[in-house]
């Protein structure tokens, strides 16, 4: 695969007959890492990237605490993304067009790197870290 020029694809989806779950960003997103989120065609979440991973696991790991995983999950500018899980989803998707990302927005998704950091620090334990919060 050719990372070179980064590129999206836009989707078309006719959801009719199929089941989901939809998160918003949220304490009940985060935990729906460690739980199951089976028995749906697909799920709405925040986007999952890399730098989401490394905050969410920071937090399970007990590194961070809710607050701070909040807050720097909500600094990197999350948008939306569809999680197609069943093949009944995956046939109802359609490719429109493919659009290249230029270097100016890459510029803007790696400066939420240091907001990330600005944000577990502003919140150092402040709140309940993950083992606090599976007691109650």
């Amino acid at each position: 695969m050719d990372f070179s020029s980064p590129s999206i694809e836009l989707l078309e989806f006719d959801p009719t007959g199929l089941t989901y779950k939809e998160y918003d960003l949220s304490l009940e997103w985060i935990m729906s890492f460690v739980s199951d989120v089976e028995g749906n065609d697909y799920i709405i979440a925040p986007i999952a990237d890399n730098r989401m991973y490394q905050i969410i696991r920071s937090f399970i790991e007990g590194e961070i605490t809710d607050q701070q995983c909040m807050h720097c999950l909500a600094s990197t500018n999350l948008g939306k993304q569809y999680v197609f899980k069943s093949d009944k989803a995956v046939k109802q998707l359609k490719v429109l067009e493919r659009l290249y990302v230029s270097s100016g927005e890459r510029d803007y998704y790696k400066a939420s790197v240091e907001k990330v950091k600005n944000a577990r620090i502003q919140y150092r334990g402040k709140v309940r870290y993950i083992d606090e919060i599976l007691k109650d």
